[in-house]
């Protein structure tokens, strides 16, 4: 289902697992205090390296999603469902510095990612039956020592990305929003299921981002800010009101999503022989919690002969006899505080370690959760190695386990006889129980120039 894989990226600069993100990226020594390359997925004033730096980081992320539903649509007993899958997540990151002052930086990643799928019949297919929604992202950053112990960075980022989805739809809630209680039979009538597709769904959001490192004698701080982005999503979308009929509404998605904006702070000082460091982080996915969608260019199609030519008698295949669909979409989204704290230092001779956790609350709010929209209280714990092989090139391990509390709804705000447009939503109750678990295993290759 979409929303499954509650995808992790570092979603905000604390890494969070919250919302669209993808683990911790960056290779096994990241952080926001790191300079080079290492530091670029979190921090543009990281492109001020020493030398040309070519990182290479890949990484393999595992989920497992369970749901159980206490109150299926069809009035049968509740069954858990599980979800597995895992999936690659690619970084590369480039630094060079054009004089001891001035740096440019170049990095390509997955920031965000939502992604699964489950069964047509299954007791969620009204809340999803499929989705994808993921974004590629390029960014240029520049960086500039303005005095001996302060480091700031702008960068630019434009993304790639796509959307599609899949899910069941009850007409007979259509039809009781038109007639009222005369019509409350119709919810759930097996003859006024139907399925709602969105496919091709693209958009290129842009946004920039400032940051700073100060490198103090005691300590080191870190900090910045990315702006939003406004994803504007155009693609296909087709509505069959009835899958025993061979008709369908066909029109063009006009619709806007905003990925958040974030801000953070870092600090890392020596402690003995080891650096141990803390950030905290505010994202603000309040921004994203309602987007206005669209369907424009409607019209009725089918390839029944007969309803055809009904159709074309009555009129009903004029395009402009429907106009455009709009409606609010409501996620239930609101702004989180994350953070994390750890420590790295020498291991052996060419070796070094880092130990960590994020910790992040959930973006969801209670009322709007289901299987195609549920979040946690997460906790990703992180243990990573690097290796100095050469003299130009370091190998890092890395590994997390996305530790979550099972989240369990009672209160939730969805009702298929909800007409309220300040509501959750019209769709069968999100209430039931919740669980996710997720790792990632990453290898990293550092090239010094």
């Amino acid at each position: 289902m979409i929303g499954l894989l509650l995808a992790w990226s570092h979603l905000g600069w604390a890494g969070s697992p919250s919302g669209l993100g993808l683990p911790f990226q960056g290779g096994a020594m990241s952080s926001p205090v790191e300079p080079g390359a290492s530091g670029l997925a979190l921090n543009p004033a990281a492109a001020l390296s020493e030398g040309v730096e070519l990182l290479l980081d890949a990484q393999r992320i595992g989920y497992s999603y369970d749901y159980t539903l206490y109150e299926p649509l069809d009035g049968s007993t509740p069954t858990p469902f599980k979800d597995s899958a895992s999936f690659p997540a690619p970084y590369i990151a480039l630094s060079v510095p054009f004089s001891d002052r001035v740096g440019l930086g170049l990095s390509a990643k997955l920031p965000y990612a939502r992604i699964g799928e489950g069964p047509p019949d299954g007791t969620a297919r009204f809340h999803s039956i499929s989705g994808t929604i993921l974004m590629g992202e390029l960014e240029t950053a520049l960086a500039v020592q303005v005095v001996q112990h302060l480091v700031i960075g702008a960068g630019f980022r434009a993304g790639r990305a796509a959307y599609s989805s899949v899910n069941a739809i009850d007409t007979g809630i259509l039809m009781y929003e038109i007639l009222g209680d005369e019509a409350e039979d119709l919810i759930g009538d097996p003859f006024f299921e139907g399925t709602r597709e969105v496919r091709d769904g693209q958009s290129t959001p842009k946004s920039v981002s400032i940051g700073f490192v100060s490198t103090l004698p005691v300590l080191t701080l870190a900090g910045g800010w990315r702006s939003s982005s406004k994803a504007r999503f155009e693609g296909q979308v087709e509505m069959v009101p009835s899958n025993d009929l061979n008709m369908s509404l066909k029109g063009e998605l006009d619709g806007d999503f905003v990925f958040p904006a974030e801000w953070f702070l870092a600090v890392e000082a020596p402690i003995g022989s080891v650096q141990a460091g803390a950030e905290m982080g505010l994202i603000r996915w309040g921004q994203s919690s309602e987007t206005l969608i669209a369907i424009v260019n409607t019209s009725l199609a089918t390839d029944d002969p007969t309803l055809s030519g009904l159709m074309s008698l009555y009129g009903l295949d004029d395009p402009t006899l429907i106009g455009d669909i709009q409606s609010m979409g409501k996620f239930g989204l609101r702004d989180i505080l994350v953070g994390g704290a750890w420590i790295n230092g020498p291991l052996r001779d060419d070796w070094e370690y880092t130990i960590g956790t994020w910790v992040s609350p959930p973006s969801v709010e209670e009322a709007f959760v289901h299987p195609g929209n549920a979040d946690y209280w997460t906790a990703d714990l992180r243990a990573a190695l690097a290796w100095q092989a050469t003299g130009f090139i370091t190998v890092g391990l890395s590994a997390d386990w996305l530790a979550s509390k099972e989240r369990i709804i009672e209160q939730s705000g969805l009702d298929l006889k909800n007409t309220d447009p300040d509501s959750a939503g019209a769709l069968p109750s999100g209430n039931g129980s919740y669980d996710l678990d997720m790792s990632s295993l990453g290898l990293s290759v550092l090239f010094h120039f």
